[in-house]
């Protein structure tokens, strides 16, 4: 019995957006001559910021609700290959798809997007295929399928289903869906969390005086400002003051006890302020900026405080100046 898998029942199960014209079109388990050959494109779902292998991630929480998401979407479609990059992201977004279909993913090399399609189109005329890229791929892949137009992918794009129906004659027609979640939704929730996870492993890796661990999770340009008004630090200099702290077993400990992160509307920003704990110096706070670099949180500023009751800010600040007094 031929099974309908037309762009229109995809619709249906998750329709907005269409961005040119959809067409119907049928695909059967085996490819059949004159059958139309479509491809299913994707980009990965949301990776998470892994700081064991920031280069390599795989998904975050949202990433995984996501690839279910995408399971539910195509779960009437009759797929006959899975190909995705060599990257882990890529991977984990179809293996679980492609595992309740017996298929085995197929790993293209993320740059050989000419290669990828020429497998496509020689060896699967008349299938249904799904692709998982990344936002700098999708395009290319699109277009060296024959797709005339593919609009760019920007950062925060993870809900484009893409669907290429290449007929045996004739022109490609490119229908443009969404499928999951919106991008927006979970999305800040999710960045937030995973600048939260950083800067756990950064008062971590103090504790336990990982001095490559700790530094690393600046910026370039970062910038440290400690408790006293002279500690202005920018990272190297920062470096210079901390070592002699890191050649102990421990450096310092400021262990969290509450946190608050916002993050700019393009997700490359946050800002953040949280409450902190020392056994020498009680309660203190830290205040900074963050910015994604590679897909990795880094620490612009930091500013570590001691917050004083108000009771006490008149008796500090006279003490303070009699100290300055002293000062040479």
């Amino acid at each position: 019995m031929r099974t309908k898998c037309a762009a229109l029942l995809v619709l249906l199960l998750i329709g907005t957006d269409v961005a040119w014209p959809v067409s119907q079109h049928e695909t059967s388990p085996a490819a059949e001559p004159g059958a139309s050959t479509v491809v299913y494109v994707v980009r990965h779902a949301e990776k998470a910021v892994d700081v064991a292998d920031p280069r390599d991630p795989g998904l975050s929480a949202l990433g995984l609700a996501r690839r279910e998401a995408l399971g539910r979407a195509l779960a009437d479609v009759p797929l006959r290959a899975v190909y995705a990059t060599e990257y882990r992201r890529s991977r984990e977004t179809v293996e679980p798809l492609a595992g309740e279909r017996g298929l085995a993913v197929t790993v293209a090399p993320a740059r050989d997007t000419a290669g990828l399609a020429k497998a496509i189109l020689e060896s699967h005329r008349g299938e249904a295929v799904l692709v998982a890229g990344h936002s700098n791929t999708v395009p290319a892949i699109l277009r060296a399928l024959g797709a005339a137009e593919a609009p760019d992918l920007a950062e925060s794009d993870y809900d484009d289903l893409f669907i290429l129906t290449i007929p045996a004659e004739g022109s490609a027609v490119l229908t443009r869906l969404h499928y999951g979640p919106p991008d927006d939704a979970g999305a800040a929730t999710d960045l937030a969390a995973s600048a939260g996870a950083m800067l756990d492993d950064f008062h971590d890796a103090a504790a336990k005086a990982d001095e490559d661990r700790y530094f690393g999770h600046f910026h370039p340009r970062g910038l440290f400002l400690g408790t006293d008004a002279g500690e202005r630090w920018m990272l190297d200099e920062f470096k210079a003051f901390a070592m002699p702290y890191f050649e102990r077993e421990t450096a310092w400990t400021y262990q969290p006890r509450g946190r608050q992160i916002d993050v700019s509307e393009d997700g490359q920003w946050a800002w953040f302020d949280e409450a902190l704990v020392n056994v020498k110096y009680g309660r203190c706070r830290g205040t900074g900026t963050l910015r994604r670099v590679g897909g990795r949180w880094t620490i612009v500023q930091y500013h570590l405080t001691m917050p004083i009751p108000n009771d006490l800010a008149l008796e500090t600040a006279n003490r303070i100046a009699e100290h300055e007094k002293r000062e040479p």
